[in-house]
């Protein structure tokens, strides 16, 4: 059975004050940066592992475990990226999964050639000792993985992504202005929470 942290890709991240000369932070506001989920994609290709990033959406867990999305959007379909739209529609229930282990959550389906699995999977419990988590399903021959369709000869990876932290803060009525994937930064320097 999965915990609530399986559901983050790390428990790591960076705070920016409205000075700061990294990023801007508009005057009155506090920046937040988490792990994005697009880690995988460079982690992967620099170990000689093609991915594809296919869809964001919206994943539907019960009982702490990855159900079925939702809803998906095309990666291929569009030119925003789809996490974006469904924070904006505030389609998540993070804080119930949170509280009793059913709720909805953000996450991404990548492909990977079946070849490569087994590299992948060494990977990422590789990566599980750098906290870095988030992987929530990987299939390997069923044509789909949580619903979400993966093209003959490939492989499905469900990841959660770095915002849900942040989806929840917009859950509790607080304003957050989110951009997924805005900058690079040293791992290194980033805190667990």
């Amino acid at each position: 059975m999965r915990s609530a942290v399986d559901y983050s890709i790390s428990p790591r991240v960076k705070f920016f004050e409205e000075d700061s000369e990294d990023i801007f932070v508009p005057p009155g506001k506090v920046g937040i940066a988490t792990v994005c989920s697009i880690t995988f994609d460079g982690i992967l290709l620099r170990h000689g592992i093609p991915v594809k990033p296919n869809f964001g959406g919206i994943l539907s867990v019960e009982n702490n475990e990855p159900v079925v999305f939702k809803d998906l959007i095309s990666y291929r379909g569009t030119s925003i990226d789809p996490i974006k739209i469904f924070l904006m529609r505030q389609s998540t229930s993070v804080t119930g999964l949170l509280q009793s282990g059913s709720g909805t959550i953000l996450a991404n389906m990548r492909s990977i050639p079946q070849s490569a699995v087994g590299d992948a999977s060494l990977l990422f419990r590789q990566l599980h000792e750098s906290d870095i988590g988030g992987l929530l399903a990987m299939d390997n021959e069923s044509g789909n993985v949580l619903g979400a369709p993966v093209d003959v000869g490939m492989s499905g990876i469900v990841v959660s992504v770095g915002v849900n932290a942040l989806a929840v803060v917009e859950e509790y009525g607080i304003d957050v202005n989110t951009r997924p994937v805005s900058t690079i930064m040293d791992y290194g320097t980033m805190k667990s929470l």
